[in-house]
């Protein structure tokens, strides 16, 4: 009996991992905060040499059956009942790198396992575009579910 139940990403997008290049922020005019550039040096966020091309889908939290922002748990929770994957940690950055066309308003929380700093609470990376560009960000493990009205949230899960 199959207890998962169907949930269909926004849009499916396909990065490749092995990718991320740090002069990339300064090469491709992207925003890096410093919480994100400490989270690449100091976290137990592996990057790795060999490139291998996954695919990403983007899910909302309408995608999860909620008319309300659900909180990460929530989200998490929806995500596993569904038989999504979380994603490595290194899509954040290589996600930021490759995804140059993003929409003005858009925030994607990388759905992966919290980054531990010993100074720090524990990070998610979150890739966006505002009214400034684009940016590579973190963000709080366990953010309140508001938004503005301007900023779209998506979790980018693994679907292959």
């Amino acid at each position: 009996m199959n207890t998962t139940s169907t949930v269909l990403p926004e849009r499916i997008l396909s990065i490749t991992l092995g990718s991320w290049d740090p002069h990339g922020p300064e090469a491709q005019g992207f925003r890096i905060s410093p919480q994100a550039i400490a989270a690449l040096k100091h976290c137990d966020c592996t990057l790795t040499k060999e490139r291998s091309r996954i695919d990403i889908g983007l899910y909302s939290d309408q995608s999860f059956g909620s008319d309300v922002p659900l909180s990460r748990r929530e989200i998490y929770a929806r995500a596993r009942a569904a038989g999504l994957a979380l994603s490595p940690a290194e899509v954040g950055p290589c996600l930021r790198q490759s995804y140059v066309d993003q929409p003005n308003g858009e925030r994607i929380l990388v759905a992966m396992d919290p980054l531990a700093h010993a100074r720090e609470p524990l990070y998610v990376f979150a890739v966006g575009c505002d009214e400034r560009g684009a940016y590579l960000d973190v963000d709080d493990e366990n953010p309140l579910p508001s938004l503005s009205d301007k900023v779209r949230r998506l979790w980018a899960f693994v679907v292959s």
